[in-house]
């Protein structure tokens, strides 16, 4: 019998110093268009999680982060793909609060929100993230 094909991805939480956290949206073209995420994406073959996670950032947002510790994990089969899947979000800070966001093409907008101001469309990763960090008294 084969085994699936392990996929994992790692995230970014990135807070602000006005205590907001960075959520960006999926573009028209994506996979699930419209909702909205932390950055982040596929960790690569013999990256550690919190590089990915840097690297990953930097590549959708154009912020440098540093990776404070994990926060959630969540692991799924998808059918679809026929894919285990784990994710890994971590605690980020910007290495400077003046940074402006530089969106890539798999994003169509961003913003900066708090728990009392969060969009319609978020993605199930995101949605476990908040409730592990109200659980861990960080929001």
């Amino acid at each position: 019998m084969n085994k699936p094909a392990v996929r994992i991805a790692v995230y970014g939480f990135i807070i602000n110093h006005e205590e907001k956290f960075l959520l960006v949206e999926r573009a028209p073209h994506d996979s699930f268009p419209g909702m909205w995420e932390m950055p982040g994406g596929k960790l690569e073959t013999k990256e550690q999680a919190t590089s990915g996670a840097i690297r990953e950032v930097l590549e959708e947002t154009g912020l440098f982060v540093y990776c404070l510790r994990p926060i959630s994990v969540h692991s799924s089969f998808k059918e679809q793909i026929q894919k285990q899947v784990v994710r890994i979000a971590f605690l980020c800070e910007m290495e400077d609060n003046q940074q402006q966001v530089k969106l890539s093409s798999d994003h169509s907008g961003y913003r900066w929100v708090d728990e009392k101001n969060l969009p319609d469309r978020l993605s199930t990763f995101t949605a476990y993230t908040l409730q592990m960090l109200k659980e861990q008294n960080v929001l």
